[in-house]
């Protein structure tokens, strides 16, 4: 079975090598290396058939038709298809050792990695489980990106129903999850979001019913890509990158770990941290009420897993707002910190230039700028002791 299992390996890798050839996958572009995204043998970033290279400015309209056709439902075809594999070539899970169940799961990763698929299972699930779970999938219709990237999970973070059974994960997601929510969460709906609700049903009964009708349609695809969006999401939450441990070799004692982190950790966007693209995010026009308040409770898990926070975060409570102000600062220059954390700055205490626009918290609750020492004189020769430094 041994050498059966080195064949379809090699075909497995034959097949990653040309589609490395025809298209770079979007994490290694996006410089999110894993264990399932080295280079296959004989790649070469340089070869002409590459529609894409190691530092592309990334196709924003390919980008946009990818996302138009997936919500159009546009006929999908099984991964198996796109693989050019067939089912019938992988052998049943009980023929097969422990290793080579290994040997295959790490391929069939490698293998989705290449078409910017990731499979979205515990760390502590053994091949023997994960095998048959991802072939299985293999049999269902998928979209394939070359300006994106798609994760696909299995559980419905229901632990008791989940197929990866006692290896689930989702449980202790799940309360961590549960206690950051709670801690956020504002439950009391405020009188705008009644009196908005009110004047959408009344605007809906003054309208012709088939323009209702393409309105919840709308409504209804754009439910499907914000529930694609907040898989990406819990992807990205998944794959943290990994830091170089910069404390070892600048070791500045107990509880001061986090200086050389700060120092040398490098300053990228958002959008590279997370490999999620500004241009995936729908802008707050597209979506409904609950949409918005779907994908700011996902961005607020992902800046919770990066350890990124609002310097006003305690006053940041509307949702509308808030998803406003993640959409402004995607694009901001910011250092991931396990130790520390990194805060991003959008109100600086003064309603003029402030970056949130009318949204500023200065224009309802001004900041007090009065000094609580008298001021230095201006006239008049200044003694020593008089100097502010």
């Amino acid at each position: 079975m041994q050498k059966y299992v080195n064949q379809l390996l090699e075909q497995i890798e034959a097949i990653i090598l040309k589609r490395w050839q025809h298209c770079i996958p979007h994490y290694y572009e996006a410089g999110m290396r894993g264990p399932y995204l080295e280079p296959p043998k004989g790649w070469n970033p340089d070869t002409p058939s590459s529609i894409t290279k190691l530092t592309p400015t990334l196709d924003f309209q390919d980008s946009i038709q990818e996302m138009e056709h997936w919500l159009e439902g546009k006929a999908e075809l099984s991964m198996f298809y796109h693989f050019e594999l067939e089912e019938q070539l992988f052998p049943p899970p009980d023929r097969l050792t422990d290793e080579q169940l290994d040997q295959l799961c790490h391929a069939l990763n490698r293998l989705w990695n290449a078409f910017n698929l990731t499979a979205v299972v515990p760390e502590e699930a053994p091949s023997r489980v994960v095998y048959p779970i991802l072939l299985k999938r293999m049999l269902e219709p998928t979209m394939i990106m070359n300006a994106g990237h798609i994760g696909v999970e299995f559980c419905d973070y229901e632990p008791s129903q989940c197929v990866f059974k006692e290896y689930c994960s989702c449980k202790d997601d799940l309360s961590e999850l549960e206690v950051f929510e709670q801690k956020e969460k504002v439950t009391t709906r405020t009188q705008e979001e009644v009196e908005y609700e009110k004047k959408r049903e009344e605007l809906l009964a003054q309208l012709d019913p088939k323009e209702v009708a393409a309105i919840e349609k709308r409504i209804a695809n754009m439910d499907r890509y914000v529930a694609q969006v907040l898989e990406d999401i819990h992807t990205s939450i998944k794959n943290l990158p990994t830091v170089y441990p910069w404390h070892k070799d600048h070791n500045l004692g107990e509880g001061t770990e986090w200086i050389s982190e700060l120092a040398f950790s490098p300053y990228k966007s958002i959008e590279d941290w997370t490999g999620i693209l500004f241009e995936a995010l729908p802008s707050e026009g597209d979506l409904t009420g609950e949409q918005i308040y779907q994908l700011v409770d996902g961005l607020d898990s992902l800046w919770y897993a990066y350890d990124f926070s609002f310097n006003i975060e305690q006053e940041l409570k509307d949702k509308v707002i808030r998803y406003r102000m993640y959409l402004d600062c995607w694009y901001d220059l910011v250092q991931y910190l396990p130790q520390s954390g990194f805060e991003v700055e959008l109100c600086y205490g003064n309603p003029n230039g402030c970056r949130m626009g009318e949204d500023c918290i200065c224009l309802e609750n001004p900041p007090d700028l009065s000094f609580d020492e008298p001021p230095i004189p201006l006239d008049g020769d200044l003694l020593d002791e008089d100097l502010p430094f």
